[in-house]
């Protein structure tokens, strides 16, 4: 019990004396360093997550804030991620983009479909911009308008690409956050 004792009054001596210097050492930095011109308030970077869906926003310096909304595909029973789609506004008031980003078995010459209806006409068509080893992408510009149409839908959009033995291989965005993420998204 005694040595108990002992080594809570010495960690409670320690930390007041690190305290002590930390205060010292704040003091004397202060008078050797200039103040700031501006402090920069609020966060620099924020991520939330909606269900499947996460949203990340960045301050980039004389650009403004860019954001993305982000959702990783599985197949049935796999526990690796297949492919991922993000939703991204660059600028505050820019143009936004979609990138698929999935396996490098593609038919480079088939675009990647994506919309409440594939099958329909309408359908926003991406073609494929790059393979590297483990993944091709496909990213182009949508319109924020299809988006708050999409975010607005009963049910979430999908995609279909083929594949390079020719299969049709179809994409389902998740329902679980989809609205709230395209909400935050919109409106960050």
């Amino acid at each position: 019990m005694a040595i108990q004792r002992s080594v809570v009054r010495m960690s409670s001596v320690l930390g007041v004396a690190a305290l002590a210097m930390t205060t010292a050492h704040a003091a004397t930095a202060t008078k050797d360093k200039p103040k700031p011109t501006a402090a920069q308030t609020g966060p620099q970077a924020t991520d939330e997550t909606f269900g499947d869906w996460t949203v990340s926003c960045r301050e980039i310096a004389n650009a403004g804030k860019s954001c993305e909304a982000t959702q990783n595909f599985f197949l049935k029973g796999q526990q690796a991620p297949y492919g991922r789609v993000a939703v991204s506004r660059p600028k505050a008031a820019g143009e936004m983009l979609l990138t698929f980003a999935v396996p490098v078995n593609v038919n480079l010459s088939q675009p990647i479909a994506a919309g409440l209806d594939t099958a329909a006409k309408g359908a926003l068509e991406l073609k494929w911009t790059r393979c590297v080893p483990g993944a091709c992408f496909a990213q182009g510009p949508v319109a924020r308008g299809i988006v708050e149409k999409w975010a607005a839908a009963e049910k979430p959009p999908s995609a279909f690409y083929v594949t390079g033995a020719g299969q049709k291989f179809t994409l389902g965005f998740s329902p679980n956050g989809f609205k709230q993420a395209m909400a935050a998204l919109l409106g960050g």
